[in-house]
């Protein structure tokens, strides 16, 4: 058995050799093209190609139907392998892995391609943010942001967080029109359980800080730079809504707070502090987090008096009836004494 699995691993290497374009090289996926001498061709290439590379035969409009039909039955190694990736599976498989490869490469993720013509890795855009763009990256998974209502007619705003060893991107949109606005916080890289991170949006009252509600929806990875929301994932809020809530001074104040399920409310705080030292937004929600544990002793304390409490008052009944326990039965010690006297 363990001859013929070496042999179809081999047979199967064989055929995946067929599925290298002859011009790049490079592993093709469908759909599959080819010239007129049958010598098959990337969907890359066969757009900058006028003839064939290796024949120099007229490249063709029909595909290799034969390669395209066992695309998914071989295994192929992802194509950033040579930048390092490790990964291989299934035709299908891997192509959805590309997309997220975190040895993939991708444009500058401000979309900012008029002054950052940058081009890199996936898992090296968080050192680009925080050496080119400081003023859009935080580096902490809370952000307390101020707007002014009369200047909202800007359409769209970008923000960016390194937290949990991901860069999330924070994209809002705003719709006059409708009376509508849309946010939405998705992360790049590899994909993971869709509960994994979700997102809140807390709105508060300008003025004293006072939480009016709160808006939550799940992160999802970004396979497409430019989407502007992945499958339609946003949360909304009415703008006329919003307005009410606004200052004198037409400013309205709410927090991004990016959450990871898998850890628990302290590990998701310590995302906070930088360098052992909390940030100037993240201190206030430390602070606040700190408030809420002393609320919640204070109500073990509570508890405990009120259980202490209760503890006097049963002693007391308990004492009292043998009070009248007693007296009954000095009475009638008494009184039999007297009878018999």
């Amino acid at each position: 058995m363990i001859g013929a699995d070496i042999k179809m691993s081999s047979l199967s290497e064989k055929i995946t050799a067929f599925f290298q374009c002859t011009k790049c090289s490079c592993y093709m996926y469908p759909p599959i093209h080819q010239c007129t001498a049958g010598h098959c061709i990337c969907p890359f290439c066969y757009k900058t190609l006028k003839v064939c590379q290796q024949c120099q035969a007229k490249k063709e409009e029909t595909h290799s139907y034969i390669l395209e039909n066992i695309y998914d039955l071989l295994t192929f190694p992802c194509k950033f392998s040579i930048e390092g990736c490790k990964f291989s599976a299934k035709g299908a498989k891997v192509r959805i892995h590309e997309n997220v490869c975190d040895y993939s490469i991708r444009f500058c993720p401000t979309h900012d391609r008029l002054t950052c013509t940058w081009q890199g890795m996936t898992k090296s855009m968080i050192d680009h943010c925080r050496v080119n763009h400081e003023n859009q990256i935080y580096f902490q998974s809370q952000k307390k942001i101020t707007i002014n209502f009369a200047s909202v007619s800007v359409n769209q705003g970008m923000l960016f967080f390194a937290a949990f060893n991901r860069l999330f991107r924070f994209y809002s949109e705003v719709n006059l029109r409708n009376d509508i606005i849309k946010f939405a916080v998705n992360y790049y890289g590899q994909p993971v359980k869709e509960e994994t991170y979700t997102y809140e949006i807390r709105v508060l009252k300008y003025e004293t800080n006072e939480e009016l509600f709160i808006m939550r929806s799940i992160c999802l990875y970004l396979t497409d730079d430019e989407a502007k929301f992945v499958r339609d994932n946003y949360v909304t809020a009415n703008l006329s809504t919003l307005h009410q809530y606004c200052g004198d001074n037409e400013k309205l104040t709410y927090i991004i707070n990016i959450i990871d399920n898998t850890k628990d409310k302290k590990q998701n705080a310590e995302e906070n502090v930088i360098n052992n030292k909390p940030t100037i937004h993240s201190a206030k929600y430390l602070a606040n987090d700190d408030e809420d544990d002393d609320d919640d002793d204070d109500d073990d304390e509570d508890k405990q008096k009120s259980c202490n409490l209760l503890y006097v008052y049963i002693m007391l009944a308990l004492l009292f009836i043998r009070m009248i326990f007693f007296v009954k039965q000095l009475f009638g010690y008494v009184f039999e004494n007297i009878f018999d006297v």
